[in-house]
């Protein structure tokens, strides 16, 4: 555990668990759904599965990193925002955001937040501490 809320084994999860939700809100865009709160679940269960205890300054960075992919994955998804690129969609963000859309995105966060935060592991005795 460090400053950063977590070891870097719960940071690179986080890291996979949101292009794996990347990869997921892709696909469930081109059926029809937009979904941007799977990159939350999927980065915070990442997160939470390798963690050995609770942090709130780990579900904090990862919420952060949910939110920033999830708007990429929007940017890349939607044909009138792809047209401006990467970054001039991301100075942008904020014009494509519905009330509807915020309440997507702010959910994606709360649940990266609560879930990165936690663990899933359920012995935290003596191997938790070895862990560290």
């Amino acid at each position: 555990m460090n400053w950063i809320g977590g070891s870097l084994r719960s940071h690179v999860a986080a890291l996979i668990g949101s292009l794996l939700g990347f990869v997921l809100y892709e696909k469930l865009f081109t059926m029809g759904f937009e979904l941007p709160w799977v990159i939350g679940l999927l980065a915070g269960l990442a997160a939470a599965a390798v963690s050995v205890d609770k942090s709130l300054m780990r579900g904090l960075l990862v919420g952060t990193l949910a939110v920033w992919v999830a708007a990429c994955a929007q940017i890349v998804a939607r044909p009138e925002s792809h047209a401006l690129g990467l970054l001039t969609g991301l100075l942008r963000f904020h014009a494509s955001l519905t009330l509807h859309r915020f309440a997507l995105h702010a959910a994606g966060a709360a649940i990266a937040i609560l879930a990165g935060g936690s663990s899933l592991r359920l012995f935290h005795g003596s191997t938790a501490s070895a862990e560290r």
